[in-house]
């Protein structure tokens, strides 16, 4: 496979992938291709030597976000390489607001961030809007992002509703194969 995204210098950021999301008594929809198709993105960026980016979403010490809890690990399917990937923290739905994701990207030279992961309404659209407005070029893999049913929406529709605006103002969308091929 060929890089064709004119020399921009990309990382995959794989999102809220951890046990108390994923693993959830409601469990996320569309899950398996979900997780299918990001473990086809991560096996991408490590035969193509290009950075990838966990991260969790944690909270207050003793409660059950704390960072050492079961729910705030990364599911293990995601074979974390602790040689090479990053794992940030964060405790907002922003993947930039008071972590280091930003000074992280700058020093490893990226431009591009390659956007997967939960959940769709919140950690997914706060992450993409900020990217943006820092200037980020974004790609939204449409197939690897997922959340839960609402109280007034299904998920099918909230992860629709997503793509569609993130493609007319946010991001580039594509789908799983569309990106890798």
């Amino acid at each position: 496979m060929v890089d064709l995204s004119n020399n921009s210098k990309s990382a995959l950021l794989v999102i809220d992938m951890q046990n108390g999301l994923f693993r959830a008594k409601s469990t996320p929809y569309n899950h398996q291709l979900i997780l299918s198709n990001i473990l086809k993105l991560i096996e991408h960026h490590r035969s193509n030597s290009k950075q990838i980016i966990f991260v969790r979403h944690v909270g207050e010490k003793d409660t059950p976000l704390d960072s050492n809890s079961p729910n705030t690990q990364l599911i293990a399917d995601l074979s974390l390489n602790s040689d090479k990937d990053i794992v940030i923290e964060k405790r907002y739905p922003s993947s930039f607001k008071n972590t280091d994701l930003k000074e992280v990207l700058e020093k490893l030279g990226i431009d591009e961030i390659i956007v997967t992961g939960m959940k769709t309404e919140y950690c997914i659209d706060t992450t993409i809007r900020a990217a943006s407005e820092f200037g980020y070029k974004v790609t939204l893999i449409s197939d690897a992002h997922t959340t839960s049913d609402s109280i007034t929406l299904d998920a099918q529709h909230i992860i629709d509703h997503h793509n569609q605006v993130f493609s007319n103002a946010f991001a580039n969308v594509k789908t799983t194969e569309e990106f890798l091929y």
